[in-house]
């Protein structure tokens, strides 16, 4: 198959875009049972790294008191997290690749998968090099810009320092810029993998060609919406069960108005009781799978753009 760029003749539609996830041949009960079973292997994934977190994270707040007198006994903390965090962002990142895989081939191959839908072989595997080779690249395309600027500005430093601050800042801003615009242009490749049975990277720019502004309206709209609600949801369910706005500021380095050792007592009187655990675990799940339908979502305007761009076609399978 040719991968080209095509006029666009059919207009964008965000509704669609945005809900590819329920547009499969299983309709709505399909989307469900894909959003639960993601969400599930998510929310293992995080109470297992949670796990493995907690009794470091406990020894890390005690000695947040000491950052100043004794940082080295605070930082150390930090490596025996370091497990529980690679488990919860690979096994994330493996299990949102497998729920895109599966809405791919739902909607793009019209794929009706019996049980649970998600399933690890050469589709995942391709998807997952076409998804990190997208985030790469937009990073790379991102350092490589504000390196050169910076190197260039610094330089100039010397003469005109004006002149140099300048270039710096606007090598940021446009390094700034360049990172989503590669993000977009080449957001279609996960789903054209799946399309096309082949590995794609440089030739979602082709799908995304004269539909770059429709498609960044609505990553622009998923992601934003889709943040305020799960931080909502977050910052409801921790407040709700730990009910200390410390615990939260601590997370982020800063004790507030507690001592690390009064707040890591805190944490271990809430979690010694078992109904805090239960209810803790409970809400990961229905975290999890907020994250899931948010996340889906998203990877459904990657489907819609290969669609979108299929339909373009007089021969299109979608018609």
């Amino acid at each position: 198959m040719e991968i080209a760029p095509r006029p666009r003749k059919s207009n964008f539609d965000f509704g669609a875009a945005v809900s590819q996830l329920f547009t499969t041949p299983g309709g709505a009960g399909w989307a469900l049972k894909l959003i639960l079973s993601t969400g599930a292997v998510l929310g293992l994934c995080y109470v297992l790294g949670m796990y493995l977190i907690a009794t470091p994270y406990l020894g890390f707040v005690e000695n947040m008191d000491q950052l100043d007198t004794n940082p080295e006994a605070v930082l150390s903390g930090f490596g025996a997290m370091a497990p529980g965090y690679l488990l919860m962002t690979f096994g994330a990142l493996l299990t949102l690749v497998m729920g895109e895989t599966a809405l791919h081939c739902a909607v793009l191959r019209q794929e009706d998968t019996p049980g649970i839908p998600l399933r690890f072989g050469r589709d995942e595997l391709r998807v997952f090099g076409a998804s990190l080779g997208v985030w790469v690249f937009a990073f790379v395309a991102f350092f490589v810009i504000v390196l050169i600027g910076g190197l260039f500005g610094a330089a100039l430093t010397t003469v005109v320092p004006e002149l140099g601050v300048a270039i710096v800042i606007i090598a940021y801003l446009v390094g700034t810029i360049a990172w989503p615009f590669f993000a977009v242009r080449l957001s279609p490749a996960a789903a054209l993998t799946v399309y096309n049975e082949k590995a794609h990277l440089l030739a979602g720019r082709h799908i995304s060609k004269d539909r770059f502004w429709s498609l960044f309206l609505a990553f622009l709209a998923v992601g934003f919406g889709g943040y305020i609600v799960n931080s909502i949801i977050s910052m409801i369910g921790m407040t709700a069960l730990i009910g200390d706005s410390s615990v939260f500021l601590a997370s982020g380095g800063e004790l507030g108005s507690g001592s690390g050792k009064d707040i890591a007592s805190t944490l271990r009187e809430k979690f010694s009781n078992p109904l805090i655990v239960i209810l803790a675990i409970i809400g990961a799940f229905i975290y999890s799978c907020a994250v899931a339908t948010w996340l889906l979502t998203m990877a459904g305007i990657g489907t819609y753009a290969v669609k979108w761009w299929a339909d373009d076609d007089a021969a299109s399978p979608f018609d």
